[in-house]
């Protein structure tokens, strides 16, 4: 019995020798792959802080600031960090509407990196320098816009404002602008069941507005007509073709004002049916569109097109 138990003993003691002979060696190769990975972001940390890459930096400075890390090396790193969270700038995107209204669910990306799939309000870190901000909103052309970030700039608002829809009459007067045409005057209405129709002012002033253009411009060709008395037969193509301008510009504005006070009387006189008494209780309304096209034509002519669209 007491050669058993000594043999027992004897075993244990080999088999805790054979573990500490296999074990502290695997423990001091653990602990110098640890210290290398240290010293690899310590020197990784200081690369990126020089090239302005101040979130890059920081990653590294969290991996070398471990208590794990050689003393010496944690706490260079732990110092380093808390000034790089200083001098790390954040911005705060803010997207809104053509109305002013906050757009929450916007895609944001920063030089082509996802930064944000909805907007919370929060900051975000971003490196300094120059970056292009992109905002993604379902249903509109996404944005771009150009941000100059300065180091230590904290929670700096980015503004970016998405145009209000336009309507049909107005993308009809884009159409018209891209073949050459001017813009037309566009007017988009609607009448409540009582009142004057808004469009007898828009076309009142119109008229009034193309009167006074008629005025100018037929003055202006007295005026040059006067010149051309005095130096004819020796005046130049040009002076000629300068009064012809002015007398043409007179007449299509006196037929602009002529048909626009025409409009707007017609508009004027016209009153809105009486409201139903029974039914719903919203009166109807009337929608109008009109517009005012003047165009220039190649041979030196010029014309202008009145048109609308509105219910009686």
């Amino acid at each position: 019995m007491i050669v058993t138990l000594r043999s027992t003993r004897y075993l244990v003691a080999s088999l805790g020798i054979a573990l500490s002979l296999g074990v502290v060696p695997a423990v001091a190769r653990a602990d110098a792959g640890e210290k290398e990975a240290c010293a690899k972001s310590y020197e990784a940390a200081q690369r990126f802080r020089k090239k302005g890459q101040l979130r890059a930096s920081r990653r590294e400075l969290l991996e070398c600031a471990r208590a794990t890390c050689p003393a010496v090396l944690s706490t260079d790193c732990a110092s380093w960090l808390r000034d790089l969270d200083a001098a790390l700038p954040t911005i705060v995107p803010v997207v809104r509407d053509g109305e002013g209204r906050d757009i929450v669910d916007a895609r944001v990306s920063v030089d082509g990196e996802l930064v944000a799939s909805k907007l919370e309000g929060r900051a975000l870190e971003i490196d300094p320098g120059q970056h292009v901000l992109r905002v993604v909103v379902e249903g509109r052309e996404p944005l771009e816009q150009t941000i100059v970030v300065r180091e230590g700039e904290r929670r700096r608002a980015v503004t970016v404002s998405f145009p209000s829809p336009r309507p049909a009459a107005s993308q009809a007067a884009a159409g018209a602008s891209s073949q050459g045409e001017a813009p037309p005057v566009v007017v988009d209405a609607q009448v409540g069941s009582s009142g004057t129709h808004p469009a007898a002012w828009v076309f009142g002033g119109l008229g009034l507005a193309s009167l006074g253009g008629f005025a100018y411009f037929g003055v202006t060709g007295l005026n040059q007509e006067s010149t051309l008395r005095e130096c004819r037969p020796h005046c130049t193509e040009s002076a000629v073709s300068d009064a012809r301008r002015s007398y043409l510009f007179a007449d299509v504005t006196l037929g602009v004002g002529v048909v626009s006070l025409l409009a707007a009387t017609y508009f004027f006189m016209k009153r809105p049916a009486a409201p139903p008494t029974t039914g719903s209780t919203t009166a109807a309304t009337e929608a109008a569109t009109m517009w005012v096209a003047p165009t220039v034509l190649a041979g030196g002519g010029f014309h202008a097109t009145l048109g609308g669209r509105f219910s009686l």
